[in-house]
C-alpha cells in the first residue's frame, strides 16, 4: 500500500493532464476539424448555399437538439427506473410500513432530477442565444 505522500503527486498529475486535455487539446482539435471540413467543403452545412444566417440558425437548432435529447432521456430513465419504487413507497407510507432504503433511493433520484433540470434549461437558453 502506498502512502498518501506517494499517491498525491500522481493524482495531481492526472488532474493536470485531464485539465490540459479537456480545456486545451479537445477544443483545439474541434476547431481544427471544423477548419478542415470548411476548407474541403465537407459536412452537412456545406451542401447548400443558403448563406450564413440560415446556417447559424440550423447549427443552433442541431446543438439544442443534441442537448435536449440526452437530458430528456436521463429524466425519463430516472422516472422509469424509480417509479415502481416510488409507487411501492407511497403504498408503504399509507400503510405505515417503513422501508428506509427505498425512500432514500427515491429521494436521491428526485434530487438528481431537480438539480439537473435547471442546469439543462440554462444550457438550452444559452444555446438558443437568449439570456
Amino acid at each position: 500500500m502506498f502512502s498518501r505522500a506517494q499517491r498525491w503527486p500522481s493524482n495531481i498529475g492526472i488532474v493536470v493532464l485531464n485539465t490540459f486535455l479537456l480545456r486545451i487539446l479537445f477544443p483545439t482539435a474541434a476547431v481544427g476539424v471544423a477548419e478542415y471540413a470548411s476548407a474541403n467543403q465537407l459536412g452537412v452545412l456545406n451542401l447548400n448555399d443558403l448563406g450564413y444566417a440560415p446556417m447559424i440558425f440550423i447549427g443552433l437548432y442541431i446543438i439544442a437538439t443534441l442537448l435536449l435529447f440526452p437530458g430528456s432521456f436521463l429524466i425519463l430513465a430516472c422516472g422509469a427506473l424509480f417509479e415502481p419504487w416510488l409507487g411501492h413507497t407511497r403504498s408503504e407510507v399509507a400503510g405505515s410500513s417503513e422501508n428506509i432504503t427505498q425512500s432514500i433511493v427515491v429521494a436521491i433520484a428526485l434530487l438528481a432530477v431537480v438539480i439537473y433540470l435547471p442546469r439543462m434549461l440554462k444550457k438550452l437558453k444559452r444555446t438558443n442565444g437568449t439570456s
